[in-house]
């Protein structure tokens, strides 16, 4: 487990300020305008631990750059994301992930995983 130093906890507090898909760079430059002394490199290593420990939710943007923000679902779960302004929304997608273990099944696959995200204009910015 990572203390929380103080370089870490402001990238923590970066997240809950904005609670939209953000990438490295964003988060970086958000805690640069802060006056936050802190290297890219410490933010990607933060954001990358904290994402495979469960502890971010992790989308790739449509140019296939990852981004973050803080998990408020802790089981599997997709999202829809504006492209525009990065709002997200958690969905339930149960038929899918019933067709997805069939398939699995079907080609004779184990433990298989998937990934998905849906970007569209929310409501704000339609």
């Amino acid at each position: 487990m990572l203390r929380m130093t103080r370089q870490r906890q402001a990238v923590r507090d970066a997240l809950k300020a904005d609670t939209s898909f953000r990438s490295a760079q964003q988060v970086h430059e958000d805690l640069r305008k802060a006056g936050t002394p802190i290297g890219l490199a410490t933010v990607y290593r933060t954001l990358q631990n904290w994402a495979e420990k469960g502890e971010l939710d992790t989308a790739r943007n449509p140019e296939g750059e990852a981004c973050y923000r803080l998990c408020e679902q802790l089981d599997h779960h997709h999202h829809i994301i504006c492209r525009t302004c990065g709002h997200s929304e958690d969905i339930e997608l149960d038929d899918l992930e019933e067709t997805i273990e069939l398939l699995g099944k079907e080609h004779s696959f184990a433990e298989v995983s998937h990934s998905l995200e849906i970007y569209g204009l929310c409501a704000n910015c339609s």
